[in-house]
C-alpha cells in the first residue's frame, strides 16, 4: 500500500512537471519566433528596399533568410530537463526545493524511509500548481515592433525599380535617333504630298 502511494505521488509529480515543461517550451518558442521572426522580416524588408536600386537574386535570398530564421528558432528553442523545470518551479512558487528534491528521489535507485513522505509532500504541492496562473504564456514586448518591418516591406513595393529603368542615350546615340526621326519625318511628308 505504501509503495502504491509513493508511486502515485511520483507519477503525479512527473506528470505536473511534464506539463510545466511543455508550457515553458511553448513560452520560449513564442518568444524565439517573435524575436527571430522580427529580425527575419526586417532583413527581408531591407533586402527588398536594396533590390529596388541594385539587382539582387531576391527569391534565393528570401528563401535563405526564412530557412536561417527557422533553423535558429529550432536550435535555440529546447526543452529543459525535468530537474531544471523542478528548480524553476521551486524558485517561482517558493516551494523550498520540494519538487527538485522529489525529482532527485525518483532518480535514485535506493529509497530511504522518509523518501515516501517527501514524495507525498511534493505531490501535494504539485497538485496546487495551476499552469495558467503560475506559468502564464507571455507575448514578448517585441511583438509591438512587428508592424515596422511589415511597413518596410510594403514601402519597398512603392519605390520604383532603378535598375530596370533604361539609361539615357549617349550623345552619339541621341544624334543617331535625331537623324532617324528626321529621315522618317521627311519620308512621311513625301508620301503625303505624292499621290
Amino acid at each position: 500500500m505504501m509503495k502504491d502511494k509513493s508511486m502515485e505521488g511520483r507519477s503525479s509529480i512527473v506528470n505536473k512537471l511534464v506539463l510545466i515543461q511543455r508550457r515553458l517550451y511553448h513560452d520560449q518558442l513564442i518568444y524565439n519566433c517573435t524575436c527571430y521572426g522580427a529580425c527575419g522580416l526586417t532583413m527581408i524588408g531591407i533586402l527588398l528596399m536594396v533590390n529596388r536600386f541594385i539587382h539582387l537574386p531576391v527569391n534565393l535570398l528570401i528563401v535563405l533568410i526564412v530557412l536561417l530564421t527557422g533553423v535558429l528558432i529550432v536550435i535555440v528553442s529546447r526543452k529543459l530537463d525535468l530537474l531544471q523545470i523542478a528548480r524553476i518551479a521551486d524558485d517561482r512558487l517558493k516551494l523550498k526545493d520540494r519538487l527538485s528534491t522529489a525529482v532527485g528521489i525518483t532518480r535514485k535507485k535506493d529509497h530511504l524511509d522518509f523518501d515516501a513522505a517527501q514524495l507525498r509532500d511534493a505531490a501535494n504541492e504539485a497538485e496546487k500548481i495551476y499552469l495558467s496562473s503560475d506559468f502564464p504564456l507571455k507575448v514578448p514586448a517585441l511583438w509591438k515592433l512587428i508592424p515596422i518591418p511589415i511597413i518596410l516591406i510594403c514601402l519597398s513595393f512603392l519605390i520604383t525599380e532603378r535598375h530596370n529603368q533604361p539609361e539615357l542615350p549617349t550623345a552619339v546615340e541621341r544624334q543617331a535617333i535625331d537623324q532617324t526621326v528626321n529621315q522618317l519625318e521627311l519620308l512621311i511628308d513625301s508620301t503625303d504630298e505624292g499621290p
